[in-house]
């Protein structure tokens, strides 16, 4: 989606060169630490095209190292390389954004947890105004990375016009089911989501290898009886059950299971944690959907608290706590995080 720089305007008060790391002193009190070769890999007088490198990285002496550190006239830190004479300027603040250190917690971009309480405050702007004004597109694209959902109104309701407003946006993606496809009640459904039956709270294509980041949904025609949509934060869901049962979190995050989905002329598995965490144990995706779920494979020891961790999932997720109830309108083009909201309907 977006990538922003974080903002810290901090002054360097003091350098030090190290025999493998350049320590940075800020006038907060904050210490960073870089390793020259990092340092000299990424400097910023590397050529570019696009942000994208155009030399070989082997080209960099394996052993860098600086011969004068120090900050120059212009308030930047000017590292002049031993054996090669080459010098690199670096922004404080460019430095500051990347030094890992304890103190950098105010990040943007950092996922903002919701639960039921969220309907009145979904993030909305109206379709005309957002295809005029970058400043308003961007707030809008803001809100769907860092919350998972923002809506468009006022989308004129015209079949194939989600195609058009979704490239407008990002690429598209086409799979199984085509670039899109008309959800409604139809005779001998590939799925139940082409039924007018409720549907649990899950996430899309959990029976790709990699699903699909986002999903759009632009209302055409809704049915005046029924059919509320549910929406649950993932993130805040796996976040509460990391506190209230550390147990059953380590388990829903890491023993992969098994989802499928079989038709006649397919037969797709995925396999993944249905929490999935990165490297440093942060929640990165949720995979979820317990129409496609296979039958556990682990080993029997496992079984009966994995049960237990999986159906505590699934009450927090159907819990009026969590489970947002919303009634969208016809025009409304709604677009989600597919990695981290599950969804669902009523009848």
């Amino acid at each position: 989606m977006l990538a922003t720089e974080i903002n810290r305007e901090k002054t360097i008060s003091k350098l030090i060169a190290t025999k493998d790391f350049l320590q940075v002193e800020w006038e907060d009190g904050v210490k960073s630490e870089f390793y020259y070769l990092w340092l000299r890999d990424n400097c910023p007088a590397t050529p570019r095209v696009n942000c994208q490198r155009t030399t070989d990285p082997l080209n960099i002496p394996a052993e860098s190292y600086p011969e004068k550190v120090s900050l120059n006239q212009n308030k930047k830190v000017e590292i002049v390389w031993a054996n090669e004479g080459h010098v690199s300027e670096f922004e404080p603040s460019w430095l500051r954004n990347r030094g890992y250190a304890p103190a950098k917690t105010a990040q943007s971009g950092l996922p903002r947890l919701w639960g039921a309480s969220k309907a009145n405050a979904i993030a909305r702007a109206d379709y005309q105004q957002v295809l005029q004004d970058e400043a308003k597109l961007r707030d809008w694209l803001l809100a769907v990375r860092d919350e998972g959902i923002a809506i468009l109104e006022n989308v004129t309701t015209e079949p194939g016009k989600i195609l058009e407003v979704a490239s407008a946006i990002g690429c598209v993606r086409p799979t199984y089911w085509g670039s899109c496809n008309d959800i409604k009640s139809i005779a001998n459904p590939e799925t139940d989501a082409f039924t007018n039956l409720r549907i649990l709270p899950h996430t899309d294509l959990s029976y790709f290898a990699a699903p699909p980041a986002y999903l759009i949904f632009h209302y055409l025609q809704v049915a005046e009886i029924g059919g509320e949509n549910t929406l649950i934060d993932g993130f805040k869901v796996a976040e509460d059950l990391r506190q209230q049962a550390p147990e059953k979190f380590k388990l829903l995050s890491t023993l992969p299971v098994e989802f499928r989905f079989q038709h006649t002329d397919a037969d797709l598995v995925g396999l993944g944690e249905i929490i999935h965490l990165d490297s440093s144990g942060a929640v990165k995706s949720i995979r979820f959907s317990s129409r496609a779920i296979q039958p556990f494979n682990f080993a029997p020891a496992q079984i009966k608290p994995y049960y237990a961790a999986y159906r505590t999932f699934l009450e927090m997720c159907n819990s009026d706590e969590y489970q947002l109830r919303i009634k969208f309108k016809a025009g409304d083009f709604v677009v989600l995080d597919n990695h981290r909201l599950l969804h669902g309907r009523t009848q």
